[in-house]
């Protein structure tokens, strides 16, 4: 294949089938036919609208794969990816799709992906049925797969597979129910099952240890234990164990536990002390930045009277109370100097240290002389099983040191994109600013993180957020070199000729410092020429007085004059 052609590939199936990382001579436009979904990548930025196997939760999209959908790390066949004939091919053109009555897919997913298709290449294929032959392919050279055939992934002219990462990073939707939560949520006692189940967790010899190490202490065992008596799964099921259990780890600050006991109590008998009790484990929860919690107390709060919602805000004041004093009486009794350990632990991603420390009474949230707390120093170093021990055990995810630097800024900044998506996916807010008014994605494009940058504005982070000197994403981008940042802010909406606070505009930033490559991309993007700083300088003025030939002869050739 040519570099510079493009290609459309048809995929049925799930994540298991192309989640290994692919390098490709060209950019492809990739759509993905699952049960009663389209769903669509447009090269080359490659950003889903949804994906195969994906809940309603998950996407945002009112979309779920129906029951008996094969799960994470199974084959799909013909037989199993089959809808009713002419279904996929409604979705991809926009018509109504009648499965279980539900509606054509929303703008922006079936109707961009049909016109990605036409303006990029042909679509390889159309869905086989189970019941029928496959519709006729629209290239003559691809053969379908028959019904009860495994499907494997369309390769293309080179001969290699043509396979994407699923991007990992997403940030739950915002329930509208309590029900949405309970779902949520169950989908990750669900997986518990699985592991069971799949011989992941023998029953039969980690039950006993699982009690034991929950009985020493252990929040992480004492979760799933409870977890285990509500699923009834190597132990009988019993509802009244499950809740004292994920009481016994929600009251030693461990926030999973927080947030499912909120659930089971808000939609269990729904009687008033139950009600009461859910709301101010919600609240402990929503106060670390946890996003169901956050969603759950909102809800509560209108269901509540205010003397029932005043009733559970004073018993989340007591569990705070108790925390408080647990951690003086613990630095007593270890001599001091447990929460010095805790930032020591956390510097050196010392996890276990880390959930002994806490388990023992050490604040989640202390800081360092500096302001740095534990979550902080565990970001800065990249330390990603440090930080979620931490955020599982109370630390606040927005915390943020003397300078206004939330974690998710310095995550973006130093480029460590696995401990940022485990921010955002803990309620990180991705719009926060710091004292100078930068946001996380400025904070990525000034280093040029484009794995971040791209990440972020996946999530929908604002693309023309200025900072107090009027500086945006996209003019950190061109005053540091970096072309390809350039590139995905640009495809994400961000204003080209954006000046800051004297004038400046990107590409006159670019030009002054020699960026010849990202001349040309704001040049391509429609950047003015001739703009002026509040000075009366100009971009070609200022690659002249620096010596930037090649600058000089982009812009010239782009109708520069002055």
């Amino acid at each position: 294949m040519a570099h510079g052609a493009v290609a459309a590939v048809a995929i049925i199936g799930l994540p298991s089938l192309i989640d290994a990382p692919v390098e490709l001579e060209a950019p492809i436009a990739v759509v993905i036919v699952a049960p009663d979904m389209a769903v669509g990548y447009r090269a080359p930025d490659l950003t889903p609208n949804i994906w195969p196997g994906d809940t309603a939760d998950q996407t945002g999209e009112g979309l779920a794969a129906p029951e008996g959908d094969a799960g994470d790390g199974e084959v799909l066949s013909a037989d199993t990816a089959a809808v009713q004939q002419g279904a996929a091919s409604k979705a991809l053109s926009g018509e109504p799709n009648d499965l279980e009555g539900r509606d054509a897919l929303p703008q922006g997913t079936a109707p961009g992906i049909a016109a990605a298709a036409a303006s990029t290449g042909p679509i390889l294929a159309t869905l086989a049925s189970a019941d029928q032959p496959p519709s006729a392919p629209l290239r003559d050279d691809l053969a379908l797969p028959s019904p009860g055939e495994e499907i494997v992934v369309a390769q293309n002219d080179g001969g290699q597979a043509a396979s994407f990462d699923r991007p990992a990073t997403w940030i739950p939707p915002r329930p509208e129910t309590l029900a949405e939560i309970s779902d949520y949520l169950s989908q990750g006692l669900e997986r518990l099952r699985e592991d069971i189940e799949n011989g992941d967790i023998p029953p039969d010899t980690r039950i006993s240890e699982i009690l034991a190490e929950a009985e020493q202490g252990n929040l992480e065992s004492q979760y799933i234990l409870a977890a285990l008596y509500e699923l009834g799964l190597g132990v009988a099921g019993d509802p009244a164990k499950a809740l004292d259990w994920y009481r016994t780890a929600a009251e030693k600050r461990f926030v999973d536990a927080q947030v499912r006991l909120g659930s089971l109590l808000a939609t269990g008998d729904a009687s008033a002390a139950a009600l009461i009790e859910a709301q101010s484990w919600w609240r402990l929860a929503a106060d670390t930045g946890e996003p169901l919690a956050v969603a759950g107390a909102a809800l509560l709060s209108d269901q509540l009277s205010p003397s029932e919602d005043a009733k559970a805000r004073t018993q989340s004041q007591r569990i705070e109370k108790l925390w408080k004093s647990w951690e003086q009486w613990a630095n007593a009794d270890s001599g001091g100097g447990l929460e010095d350990r805790l930032l020591a632990a956390a510097g050196i991603g010392d996890a276990d240290k880390i959930k002994r420390l806490i388990d023992e009474g050490a604040n989640p949230n202390a800081s360092n002389a500096k302001g740095k707390t534990a979550l902080l120093l565990a970001v800065i170093a990249g330390h990603e099983e440090a930080a979620e021990a931490l955020l599982r055990r109370g630390a606040k995810v927005n915390t943020a040191d003397a300078d206004g630097k939330t974690t998710l800024m310095w995550a973006s900044d130093a480029g460590h994109k696995d401990v940022a998506e485990l921010l955002l996916t803990r309620g990180a807010d991705i719009e926060a600013r710091d004292q100078y008014g930068q946001t996380a994605l400025i904070d990525a494009a000034w280093r040029g993180r484009d794995k971040i940058v791209e990440m972020l504005l996946e999530i929908s982070a604002n693309a023309n957020a200025r900072s107090i000197e009027g500086v945006t994403a996209l003019m950190w981008a061109a005053m540091n070199g970096y072309p390809e940042t350039a590139r995905k802010l640009l495809a994400a909406g961000a204003k080209v000729d954006t000046p800051d606070k004297n004038s400046y505009t990107p590409l006159i930033r670019a030009a002054w410092n020699g960026h010849t490559e990202v001349v040309a991309v704001l040049l391509e993007a429609g950047a003015a020429v001739d703009a002026k700083s509040r000075s009366g300088k100009t971009a070609l003025r200022l690659a002249h007085s620096g010596g930037f030939k090649e600058v000089v002869a982009l812009l010239r050739a782009a109708g520069a004059t002055r």
